[in-house]
């Protein structure tokens, strides 16, 4: 092999022509023979002259990487540090597209079938590439057509294997191969494709649990947060809190946001002392008791109108409140305490926008020429989220395609409060998850896809 092929192995494996490198790369050079060459004292002692170093060459590294089955958690790190690191990505058929969210925005991603040449003319312009290939295809390895071009091309290249499902290929030593997962009838959605749509930092547990559930998850992030335009609010935040009787919290990105901004300003959560805290949502009170508060007012109600009647019920609609929220959001809350003679004060804590999607991963919705493609489920947590997925499937497909696509799924959102903002966009609603965990959208699409 060409001193200039390189190869990196996920996992140890007894095979002579591949050599594991664990935490960092070594390069070895080898003499004609294959043999590990080592410079000889005298050369190595000697002073170097700028003659002796050729002009280096512009060249880039091309790393085959096994994506595994399609579930984007089985990837191996290494190949998970690579696709951050990309310049161009080359999806091979099968490979969820859901990888290109790990990738820079300005990555170029291109389809891998039958394009060796193209990848050998990213790799000579010094582009680090990667190529993904799916559990379905053999694993890459050294007898690979692409590693045998790059190695005539004289590129360097790596290869990085990962678990997988089932064995490599007949005759591989199944010993070294990771334990099998079993799929079983207890999975109600197998073979099931289905969409979510929740910010990428907030939908990965329930990607997970729908996973579990047999269903072959397609991470689009409708979504995103950003900082508010303006920072002062937060900047003060704390310093005047004696002129506030309570603080409402109704998102976890809000606890967050507003304990780290206190914190920020020199503060702690002794600022809070007589403080009435107000949350909407188990969630939302779950990252309160993380952070080291605990809430005094959950409503059995996970939404606004909830927290009206409670506050109402325990007469405290007339005091002081602190809303720490996103934006955009409803004024139910502000006119029910303005309303009772209380005072309300929104603290802008982040805002919402829509998200930047690879082109690549909304093209996967579509149903490809052989079948593949499309989704069978869709899930929405918020009306922003369903708009901003209109939108995105509106310009990638025309709006009458795109209702087409999906009128087709079923769709489950949560809350009645996100149902009727769907409604109002023209989106059918299957099911309604009442409880704010994930279980419940997970319940929600078993039943509806076991009811005939």
């Amino acid at each position: 092999m060409p001193s200039s092929c390189h190869i990196l192995e996920a996992r140890a494996r007894n095979h002579s022509c591949l050599v594991p490198v664990l935490c960092r790369k070594i390069r070895i050079p080898l003499d004609g023979a294959g043999r590990r060459g080592l410079p000889s004292k005298s050369v190595a002692n000697r002073p170097t002259r700028s003659s002796d170093h050729p002009p280096p060459v512009l060249r880039g590294i091309v790393s085959l990487v096994d994506a595994g089955p399609w579930s984007v958690d089985l990837i191996t790190v290494a190949g998970l540090e690579r696709l951050r690191l990309a310049d161009a990505v080359f999806l091979d058929a099968g490979v969820n597209p859901e990888f290109l969210l790990e990738c820079r925005h300005d990555v170029c991603v291109i389809s891998a079938e039958d394009n060796s040449g193209e990848i050998v003319a990213h790799a000579r312009a010094g582009e680090k590439v990667v190529v993904l290939y799916p559990e379905s295809r053999a694993q890459p390895n050294v007898s690979h057509p692409l590693a045998q071009r790059l190695c005539a091309e004289g590129l360097p290249f790596e290869i990085i294997q990962g678990g997988r499902t089932s064995p490599d290929l007949p005759g591989d030593d199944d010993s070294s191969s990771p334990p099998s997962f079993t799929v079983t009838e207890a999975q109600p959605l197998r073979s099931r494709r289905i969409v979510n749509t929740r910010p990428f930092e907030h939908g990965r547990a329930l990607t997970r649990l729908l996973t579990a559930a047999g269903a072959e998850v397609i991470t689009l992030p409708c979504l995103h947060f950003a900082q508010p335009l303006d920072l002062e609010p937060l900047r003060r935040l704390g310093d005047d809190m004696q002129n506030v009787d309570g603080v409402i919290l109704s998102s976890i990105r809000g606890v967050d946001v507003f304990l780290d901004a206190l914190c920020a300003n020199g503060h702690d959560l002794r600022v809070l002392a007589g403080c009435i805290v107000a949350v909407i949502g188990d969630s939302t009170a779950s990252r309160c008791l993380e952070r080291g508060i605990r809430p005094d007012i959950l409503p059995d109600a996970a939404r606004s109108e909830g927290l009206v009647s409670r506050l109402r019920h325990d007469n405290k609609l007339q005091l002081r409140w602190l809303h720490a929220r996103a934006n955009q959001g409803r004024s139910l809350l502000r006119d029910a305490i303005i309303g009772a003679r209380g005072s309300y004060t929104l603290l802008e804590s982040y805002r919402i926008e829509r998200s930047t999607i690879p082109p690549a991963l909304l093209q996967s919705l579509a149903i490809s020429d052989q079948g593949d493609g499309g989704f069978d489920g869709l899930s929405f947590s918020s009306g922003a989220t369903a708009q901003f997925f209109l939108e995105h499937m509106n310009e990638m497909y025309g709006k009458s395609a795109a209702r087409s696509m999906i009128s087709d799924a079923k769709v489950v959102v949560l809350g009645p409060v996100t149902q009727k903002a769907v409604l109002r966009l023209g989106i059918a609603v299957d099911a309604v998850a009442t409880d704010t965990h994930d279980h419940a959208i997970l319940t929600a699409f078993s039943e509806l896809f076991q009811t005939p």
